[in-house]
């Protein structure tokens, strides 16, 4: 799988570029696919990942303090966080979301000062529901999914029952990992929030 970086021609997203702040306030571009728009740093580190082979014992590493796409994970997330109280800026979990994705959805209608009816939220609701998402493959990364696995000449993820996206459910990662696993996660987060004033989801 290839990756190329665009220059921003958008008026919007050279705007909203514009308001970034923080150590991720630096060049930005559009990679494709999917056609996010990402600092001009994560090509540099998706290019060193992307090809690595990872064992089913090491997948929880990668996903975590190494994985260049999404992460360092709490690198990523701090920046925002202390940003959330800023007027150009929305901050809110993934763990809100599902909690009450419909409460989200006036929040962020309210945020961008648009009139909602109760009938829309509704409709958001239904639409933007992880069920949804997993099924859409605009967005659930099946196509990436299948062209990796063609490469490496295995069979599609379909016929063995796997997909990128599980169940979407909030704690599940306790269900999957081993107790040592968990533990070593959880002094890995203590040691990235340690005195950076988070009160977040964790």
């Amino acid at each position: 799988m290839s990756l190329r970086a665009e220059k921003l021609r958008s008026p919007l997203a050279v705007k909203f570029v514009s308001c970034v702040r923080g150590p991720l306030r630096d060049d930005h571009v559009r990679v494709r696919p999917p056609g996010c728009v990402m600092p001009a740093r994560y090509m540099r580190d998706a290019r060193r990942i992307l090809d690595l082979e990872v064992r089913p014992e090491d997948v929880w590493i990668v996903t975590l303090p190494k994985c260049a796409m999404y992460l360092p994970y709490w690198e990523h997330v701090i920046p925002f966080w202390n940003m959330r109280q800023e007027p150009h800026v929305l901050f809110f979990s993934y763990e809100e979301m599902k909690e009450d994705l419909a409460l989200v959805v006036r929040r962020t209608a309210a945020f961008l000062g648009k009139p909602i009816t109760e009938e829309m939220v509704a409709q958001l609701v239904d639409h933007l529901s992880f069920d949804r998402m997993r099924d859409n493959p605009a967005v659930n990364n099946s196509s990436a999914v299948e062209h990796i696995r063609k490469e490496h000449q295995l069979e599609p993820a379909a016929s063995t029952g796997r997909s990128f996206m599980r169940r979407g459910v909030v704690g599940e990662g306790g269900q999957r990992l081993s107790e040592g696993v968990q533990r070593r996660l959880e002094h890995w987060t203590e040691q990235r929030l340690q005195g950076r004033g988070y009160t977040g989801p964790r």
